[in-house]
């Protein structure tokens, strides 16, 4: 398996598990549409270390020795992925990732799991992606 695919699987787990927190938290998933309804304050804590920052389509969740940055595809809460936010992930562990330490190394694997059909587009303009099911 590729080292982007590792890095892309690693990274939605990240992103599920603050989903899991702010679930936890607040009982929703989708952050967006609770920040605009009101319900949801843009900046706040999860837990007495997690502190989290809603952003644009997204949210950025900070650890005590790593970020989480992620969009939102659609007001639900579904969760997309793009070169820029896997890079921003990989470069805080450049031991877990040794072949991805600039925006371009991932812009460029990312191309060939795109061609491999491992990651597809989700909009025409290819600004989010998601993993292709195995299943499938």
């Amino acid at each position: 398996m590729s080292e982007l695919l590792i890095l892309a699987r690693n990274y939605l787990a990240e992103v599920e598990g603050c989903l899991e927190l702010f679930e936890g938290k607040f009982g929703r998933r989708d952050i967006i549409k609770a920040w605009r309804e009101g319900t949801l304050e843009r900046e706040g804590l999860l837990n007495d270390t997690i502190a989290y920052q809603i952003h644009g389509r997204g949210c950025q969740v900070e650890f005590a020795d790593h970020d989480v940055d992620f969009d939102f595809m659609d007001w639900d809460g579904t969760v997309g992925f793009d070169a820029w936010k896997l890079w921003t992930y990989a470069r805080q562990f450049p031991e877990r990732y040794p072949k991805l330490t600039s925006n371009a190394d991932v812009e460029q694997e990312l191309q060939l799991c795109i061609e491999a059909r491992a990651i597809k587009a989700v909009f025409p303009d290819g600004r989010y992606y998601q993993l292709v099911s195995s299943g499938h």
